[in-house]
């Protein structure tokens, strides 16, 4: 590949990244979470891996966000039992939460290589670990 080519891959590349990255909002920072509810925080660390796929979460069927590389989603919900779920062309990933009145959780989500395209994971992560990770993450808005 010449050098021509390889400039324009490259410009290319970057552009996809900060178009992505500018569609997203401030930092993540550990909120209060009143006794009523509990708080699910949905993160995706930055990787190069897949960093131009996102993906649908759901919640009972209903997307609340489309996850994307270096985003966060803070997801208020009733105490009980929820089970979040991830679907791409390979795979559908889920994971079963039982929340307790002002807990707060980390759910991280990757993209891992698959044969056509990317496979979902969502995976329940402890919380000195989901805070540290998502806090260098953005916030993702919250889609109507």
């Amino acid at each position: 590949m010449n050098f021509k080519k390889s400039f324009s891959v490259l410009v290319l590349g970057a552009v996809v990244v900060l178009t992505n990255c500018a569609s997203l909002g401030d930092p993540y920072k550990k909120p209060n979470v009143s006794n009523d509810k509990a708080l699910v925080v949905i993160y995706r660390s930055s990787a190069f891996v897949g960093f131009a796929n996102s993906f649908d979460v759901k919640k009972d069927g209903a997307v609340v966000t489309t996850l994307k590389n270096g985003g966060f989603f803070p997801l208020y919900v009733k105490p009980g039992k929820v089970v979040l779920t991830a679907e791409t062309l390979e795979n559908k990933a889920e994971v079963n939460l039982d929340l307790k009145s002002g807990q707060i959780v980390y759910v991280k989500g990757r993209i891992l290589p698959g044969v056509v395209a990317g496979r979902a994971e969502l995976a329940l992560v402890g919380e000195q670990y989901g805070e540290e990770e998502a806090s260098k993450c953005k916030e993702i808005p919250a889609q109507n």
